[in-house]
């Protein structure tokens, strides 16, 4: 993969504040998984950061906020969960559960850290995971960061004959397919599309994450890196009542970041979620969406590097 040559496509303010850039392969749960650390080139980290990303995201999705935080002090190793970026997919006959999340956890975490307890950040999906891996798992992890982390809305259970039949025909139209969606012609359709959920993603650091997040095909065209199977439906609703129970487990301290127009649950159910983990504290960082750490990248950074 050309970094550099993502980076030069890019805005110069992008390239201000370059950082140390090392990417590995790490085996873990029988998946190949794809991490990279973001640090200074100059100086040592103080603190370390693991980061756990959201749904059809990816590692370098934190590129921003690690470029924030390393002037900090803090070093940022993210990771690509199973079928989403540069790690494997699931084999065949295999699907996307979220307890195979926290298994590839488990046995990577063993792998980046010594016995030692480590920071754990989560972004959406990958914040969900890393409160339900915190519960699971509470004497591994020191420090909690959870960037609009708390779960989905509930469905209704009258919805799962419907769920699961639209699971089984998804996987049939899935496995078919090499690629998910249609290709584009560059990064700047890339993030044009990806700008459809997320308008507020300017080019800086749109660009370079469309790059990222992007292969390119033989006839010069380019496709998100996702396995086709993420579009399916999961056969599985998600229950709160189970979220919490694995919540109230965690003995981390804990800190809850919300973006003001993020994807917020109504205020009772927010605070119920909340109230589950029993040592927090909350930020709200005004103005920003649900891509918080792409679009306040400074902001989120001060109030990480002020927890830890």
């Amino acid at each position: 993969m050309k970094i550099a040559k993502a980076l030069t496509a890019c805005p110069k303010p992008l390239m201000k504040r370059l950082m140390k850039i090392v990417e590995r392969r790490i085996e873990a749960n029988g998946i190949r998984h794809f991490v990279v650390e973001f640090g200074a080139e100059s100086g040592k980290a103080e603190r370390t950061l693991i980061a756990a990303h959201g749904f059809l995201d990816q590692a370098y999705g934190f590129f921003p906020l690690a470029r924030s935080l390393a002037p900090l002090g803090v070093r940022v190793i993210a990771f690509d969960f199973r079928g989403h970026g540069r790690s494997a997919w699931a084999p065949p006959g295999a699907y996307y559960h979220f307890p195979d999340y926290l298994a590839d956890m488990d046995a990577l975490f063993g792998e980046l850290s010594s016995d030692a307890p480590l920071n754990l950040l989560g972004h959406s999906m990958g914040g969900t995971a890393a409160g339900l891996y915190a519960g699971a798992r509470p004497s591994r992890i020191a420090k909690l960061v959870l960037l609009e982390g708390l779960g989905p809305p509930e469905p209704p259970l009258d919805e799962a004959p419907g769920r699961m039949r639209a699971f089984l025909d998804g996987v049939i139209r899935a496995r078919a397919r090499s690629h998910a969606g249609r290709p584009m012609r560059d990064a700047r359709e890339a993030l044009e599309r990806m700008r459809r959920l997320y308008p507020e993603l300017g080019d800086d650091p749109g660009l370079f994450i469309a790059e990222m997040n992007t292969r390119e095909l033989e006839t010069g065209e380019r496709v998100f890196r996702y396995d086709p199977l993420h579009q399916t439906r999961s056969p599985s609703p998600y229950r709160a009542d189970l979220h919490l129970a694995l919540l109230r487990e965690i003995e981390a301290e804990t800190l809850i970041i919300h973006g003001s127009r993020g994807f917020r649950h109504p205020p009772e159910e927010e605070a119920r979620r909340e109230a589950a983990i029993a040592r927090r504290s909350r930020v709200i960082i005004e103005g920003a969406g649900h891509m918080l750490h792409l679009t306040h990248p400074d902001e989120v950074a001060r109030a990480i590097a002020d927890f830890l």
